[in-house]
């Protein structure tokens, strides 16, 4: 269960209760990455004063909005839906976090903090697999190139089924697919979906399609962890202009699928690749992004940024949007 959660959402950092820390062999499977390499994960210990249960009911009563809802009202209902609160636990968990993301990623909107979606993640699609059976398959295998100044030295992917299916030509696409083999489906309509858009990449008849995108995609950056830079005031112009080249990246990949599907001199398989794509094209908010990138180079000059060095505001209504 914990490596299906790591592999789904990513975490980059694990908050835990004091008492955690006494116990070495919970922490080393908290810290832990899924194939066995320990110590992957940062960890912050909050004080105790953190995981008071009165406090953390206060937090989730007062102080955490779920878009969508009522602006006036309690997100606690929609909490409520996906999370047990009658637990202690469970309060204590969501209250110390929001008290966290208060301090750091919301410390600028007067104590509250937004989220988008609360979703709940069902582990029962996914095949359960232990460390030994990743080490028998040899899924992943990490090698490490010791420098005799420097240590130890980074990592990086040896011989494995990850190294030698990994052709992706993004940060984002690489975490998917590690994402992919970290959990596999275990729900065959969901693995017949996924191989057919496997299928369709790999089709000869596409490959100008995918050569097209493949391109394209080398611009684009890691941008969850880009905006989460900005959220917490820890930017500099480079992440506004890697932000920027991005959602432009985006629309140029949203336009190519758009030209593939409406392509009529398809046959049969081809038509049904352009169905697949449709579906993907048709869950993206494609004005939103057109929108995003309008207002970013309404209230930044990139160009300047590139050539100075910093980041120029313009003086206008969308620099304030």
């Amino acid at each position: 269960i914990m490596n299906n959660m790591k592999a789904t959402l990513k975490p980059t950092m694990f908050l835990l209760h004091p008492q955690i820390i006494v116990n070495k062999s919970l922490l080393e499977l908290i810290l832990s990455d899924a194939d066995g390499t320990p110590d992957r994960y940062r960890f912050k210990v909050l004080k105790t004063a953190a995981w008071i249960d009165k406090s953390c009911q206060y937090l989730i009563h007062n102080c955490i909005q779920v878009r969508g809802s009522n602006s006036g009202s309690t997100s606690y209902p929609i909490l409520a839906s996906v999370l047990d609160l009658e637990i202690e636990s469970s309060r204590q968990a969501l209250g110390a976090l929001i008290g966290y993301m208060q301090q750091t990623v919301f410390k600028l909107d007067d104590g509250k903090v937004i989220v988008s979606s609360v979703k709940t993640l069902h582990l029962e699609s996914y095949l359960k697999m232990d460390k030994q059976s990743f080490k028998a398959l040899q899924i992943f295998s990490e090698e490490t190139h010791p420098n005799v100044i420097k240590g130890p030295g980074r990592s990086k992917e040896g011989f494995s089924l990850f190294g030698l299916f990994d052709r992706t030509h993004s940060q984002s696409g690489r975490q998917k697919l590690k994402e992919w083999m970290l959990m596999p489906y275990y729900d065959k309509a969901k693995i017949l979906y996924r191989q057919a858009g496997v299928a369709l990449m790999s089709r000869p008849s596409n490959r100008e399609y995918v050569r097209s995108v493949q391109s394209v995609l080398r611009h684009f950056h890691d941008l969850p962890r880009l905006v989460l830079r900005v959220k917490k005031v820890e930017y500099t112009h480079l992440e506004w202009c890697k932000i920027h080249l991005s959602l432009v990246t985006a629309w140029k990949v949203l336009e190519l699928t758009k030209s593939f599907i409406n392509d009529n001199n398809k046959d049969s398989t081809e038509a049904a690749d352009s169905d697949y794509l449709r579906q993907y094209y048709e869950s993206v908010e494609v004005q939103l992004v057109a929108h995003t990138i309008m207002v970013l180079e309404s209230a930044i000059d990139f160009k300047g940024c590139d050539a100075e060095g910093t980041c120029l505001l313009y003086t206008s209504d969308a620099a304030d949007e």
